[in-house]
């Protein structure tokens, strides 16, 4: 179910890999709107979820989540292998930069994960907010990470993103005072729902 909603918005599947799925998007056809194909395709992912979860309770010792981790950048694509295995596949830091940011959903305990490349390429209408720059291991650059909430942006959630991220600057930039008191309303609201 997860692969046809990769396939419902444009993705290729390149390889299932333990647990996971390796998806891209622009190749081997070019996609003009690929970022946001991809966050789509994520956000239909999370949507199976529930459904799955109500077919496997019972089966399954815990619940099914999912983390998915989408960056935007070159890649070196095509067959790849040798003359007794090949496979079309993805290379390159673009691609490890996509897998490390998948593993990060866990470290924020979000299920969808998306770099500033992918993010800026984004109509405005979604629903996003900077969680940190990170600098992940064998990049020598920081890379921003933001969590993909939806598709569409509710007033409820521009209010929250304009305030967490008011927050974020002001840790950023070391005021600690200024963002402690900032954030005292986001968590009181959060204890609230």
């Amino acid at each position: 179910r997860l692969t046809d909603r990769i396939r419902e918005y444009g993705g290729t599947v390149v390889d299932y890999v333990g647990d996971g799925i390796l998806a891209v998007w622009n190749a081997p056809a070019d996609q003009v709107e690929h970022a946001e194909l991809a966050c789509r395709a994520a956000l239909a992912m999370l949507e199976e979820v529930p459904q799955l979860n109500a077919q496997w309770e019972g089966t399954l010792p815990v619940p099914i989540r999912i983390g998915i981790g989408i960056n935007t950048g070159d890649a070196t694509v095509g067959n790849v292998g040798s003359s007794h295995r090949f496979k079309y596949g993805v290379l390159g830091p673009s691609v490890n930069l996509a897998s490390r940011t998948e593993g990060a959903t866990k470290q924020f305990d979000v299920p969808i994960l998306i770099t500033g490349s992918t993010c800026e390429r984004l109509p405005k209408s979604f629903a996003v907010r900077r969680l940190c720059n990170v600098r992940v291991v064998g990049m020598e650059h920081t890379t921003p990470l933001y969590q993909l909430q939806a598709a569409t942006a509710s007033e409820e959630w521009q209010a929250f993103k304009s305030n967490y991220e008011t927050v974020l600057e002001y840790y950023e930039a070391g005021n600690w005072v200024a963002a402690s008191e900032a954030i005292s309303p986001i968590i009181s609201q959060q204890n609230a729902q």
